[in-house]
């Protein structure tokens, strides 16, 4: 054991103090000064011995008891610096107190008889004897030049790891968000956690201030004050449902942001939970599944709400939700689609009904409403609620798209809408509207029917609209016009639904296609079949009629398009073939014959709402109202299509003035009169007095 432990640890005296600022000699690898201190105590002590020989009388003795004292003192600092209770101590000691009481007697002896002959050999001879063992310890090496050391291998690169913003943010957010007069001031983060995708905190709000809708309002204050764009930064619910406390959560940088990747459809087996009846949408920012609550088992069937701009993926959305449904084989879906299916082409085809115009939207909702009444009676007899959603006995969801274009306030198609919105959960239909604009509006102005609809489900993807977040349950403080131009990208909010950014699952549209092709076949129980009659069984026939007159008014302009047709479906040639060979005016000789068609039912009719009172009429009285249709125009090409025979059922009612024509048939004032003009160019209304309206043919006599 050595010293070093000992010393290193006592205050240095000024003399070390001022010697260690000293410019130090070179290391010569020699310690001279442990070999020397020897030879300086013998001499010293040879000095002393002839001070004391030489002085006379007591003066003598007092150089000899000085230098005692000097040895002594020498002694004790010396054994000072020995390891307390150590061997080496007690052998220092021992060594010690051996050469002190040597040198002391050695002075007596040199001032008795001086310090030359016999003495000073004696001296030499015992210092050197008693310096033995110090020169051992201390020996001189031999000076060797040391061997070249190898050059050092170089250090690797070693990557500069730059201060994680992460553990910024707190200071950031104190600074930025939580001081006075900002829009969470007194808050602050606490319980910092971790996250697949990112790092989350806790915000701690001030109580009596601010509440969790306040903080998740402030969503994009809060990516504005980090610094960061929005889909970096989610706030929701904390996880306690306490209401001064949030849940933060910042995405890392990078490409590893889910908001910004794109998510494939999870497949069939993984698309919808039949125990729950819920279907997959997306994902959010921390890997958690975005959800779309089709139906409770507890509660029955729910509709919702989907906003988006053109090109924010809001047609995708529904296809693929569709598709879902699909598979679930517990779920028919209706699509109705105002612009002729061009909406959702992957989807409309292969639905269980598809309605492309307003006509057909009529009969859905009719069919719709009839299922309701049927299903409600069923609960009642059976003492239960709601309807048990299974596959035998499946969920009707109807998806409206663009419900604008057909929702309108004069409408009775929206009247029909709210009623199925607030009266289909306990019987197991339910609705989606789909639009691109949130105003009431585009609701027919009934708030009821909007807010119903809102409160199971709502989707808003990106927008131009900048009011929409205030309009909706469950988004009034959020901005879906903040939204990055990413498509698939928005907020999902509903009863138990997080009100946090998600983006939707993403397939190509052939691919979404084939898959609702290939989705297997669901069909009403058999009851409620023969409850809704014609109106149901007729409607694919109804299409391909209404699909083999379009493709034959575009044959004149292309050619090709009758044989592309008829090559892609078998059955829309052989309406192809049938339209084609029906004459396109009646013969003007020929008797009538009784045709056995499928009566088409106006929308209007079909809906319960042509019980209106016949309108004072401006000319003569009409002729007494037929009870049926003559058999001369039942099979007329004009009255093929379903408004127009409405508008002609509304004439031979005794309705004969335009705008009460318009309002009854819930028709535009250019459809109306588009109507009413080849109507009366068939010969089948006349309006020989000016406003009025009659049936039959023109009795004017044409001009000579």
């Amino acid at each position: 054991m050595t010293l070093e432990p000992i010393t290193a640890d006592r205050p240095r005296s000024p003399v070390r103090r001022l010697a260690a600022r000293l410019p130090q000699p070179p290391d010569s690898g020699l310690r001279l000064a442990a070999q020397t201190r020897p030879l300086l105590v013998i001499g010293l002590l040879w000095v002393a011995g002839a001070a004391a020989a030489g002085l006379p009388g007591a003066l003598g003795w007092t150089v000899t008891g000085w230098s005692t004292a000097v040895l002594a003192v020498g002694g004790w600092r010396a054994r000072r610096d020995t390891v307390a209770g150590s061997p080496a101590r007690r052998r220092r000691r021992r060594y010690l107190l051996l050469v002190m009481a040597c040198g002391c007697g050695w002075l007596v002896l040199a001032a008795e008889g001086g310090p030359g002959g016999w003495h000073a050999v004696i001296l030499v001879a015992g210092g050197y004897a008693a310096a033995a063992p110090t020169w051992r310890r201390h020996h001189i090496p031999t000076r060797t030049d040391p061997e070249p050391e190898p050059d050092p291998e170089p250090e690797p690169d070693v990557e500069f790891d730059a201060p994680d913003w992460m553990d910024l943010i707190p200071e950031v957010w104190a600074e930025t968000l939580a001081a006075k007069d900002r829009v969470l001031a007194g808050s602050r983060l606490a319980e910092q956690g971790s996250a697949p995708t990112g790092v989350t905190w806790t915000i701690r709000l001030t109580p009596g201030r601010h509440t969790t809708a306040t903080a998740i309002g402030a969503g994009p204050l809060i990516a504005s004050g980090l610094g960061m764009p929005l889909d970096r930064v989610t706030v929701d619910r904390h996880h306690t449902g306490d209401g001064d406390k949030a849940h933060l959560l910042i995405v890392h940088e990078g490409a590893g942001n889910p908001l910004r990747q794109t998510h494939p459809w999870p497949g069939v087996d993984e698309a919808f939970d039949a125990e729950t009846g819920h279907a997959r949408l997306g994902v959010h920012a921390d890997l958690d599944q975005a959800l779309w609550r089709v139906y409770n088992p507890a509660v029955g069937a729910r509709g919702g709400i989907v906003i988006g701009a053109s090109g924010s993926g809001k047609s995708r959305l529904l296809e693929l939700l569709g598709v879902s449904c699909m598979y679930s084989r517990r779920v028919l879906v209706w699509v109705a689609d105002p612009q002729d299916g061009a909406s959702l082409p992957a989807l409309a085809p292969h639905a269980d009904w598809a309605a492309c115009d307003r006509d057909e939207i009529g009969l859905m909702f009719a069919a719709a409403q009839q299922l309701i009444s049927f299903r409600s009676k069923i609960n009642k007899l059976l003492r239960r609620e709601p309807h048990p959603i299974s596959p035998d006995a499946p969920m009707v969801l109807i998806i409206l798209d663009e419900c604008h274009q057909v929702l309108t306030p004069t409408s009775p198609l929206t009247k029909a809408a709210d009623e199925i919105a607030r009266m289909g959960r306990k019987a197991g239909v339910g609705l989606i509207c789909a639009t691109q604009y949130p105003e009431a509006a585009s609701f027919g102005d009934k708030i009821s029917l909007r807010d119903s609809l809102a409160a199971a489900n709502t989707a808003v993807l990106r927008i131009a609209n900048k009011t929409t977040g205030g309009m909706l349950p469950g988004l009034e403080l959020l901005d879906p016009n903040g939204l990055p131009d990413v498509a698939g990208l928005g907020y999902l909010a509903g009863k138990d639904r997080r009100t946090a950014p998600f983006r939707t699952h993403f397939e190509e549209q052939d691919v979404v296609g084939a898959l609702a092709a290939a989705a297997p076949e669901l069909t009403l129980e058999p009851a409620a079949l023969a409850y809704l009659g014609d109106r149901y069984r007729d409607r694919h026939t109804r299409r391909l009629t209404a699909d083999a007159d379009l493709v034959v008014e575009l044959a004149d302009f292309d050619p090709d398009l009758v044989a592309a047709a008829a090559a892609a479906d078998p059955a829309l040639a052989a309406a192809i073939d049938q339209a084609r060979r029906r004459p396109k005016t009646p013969p003007a000789t020929a008797a009538p014959a009784a045709v056995a068609v499928a009566p088409v039912v106006p929308a209007q009719r079909a809906l319960g709402l042509l019980d209106i009172p016949p309108a004072p009429s401006l000319g003569p009285a009409p002729a007494p109202t037929p009870t049926a249709t003559p058999a001369a125009a039942a099979d007329h090409p004009v009255l093929r299509t379903p408004s127009a025979q409405a508008i002609y059922d509304l004439v031979r009612s005794g309705i004969t003035r335009k705008q009460d024509i318009q309002d009854a048939s819930g028709l535009s004032e250019t459809q109306t009169r588009t109507i009413l003009n080849a109507l009366k160019k068939a010969g089948l209304v006349n309006n020989d007095i000016h406003g009025t309206w009659t049936p039959g043919p023109s009795r004017a006599r044409p001009a000579s």
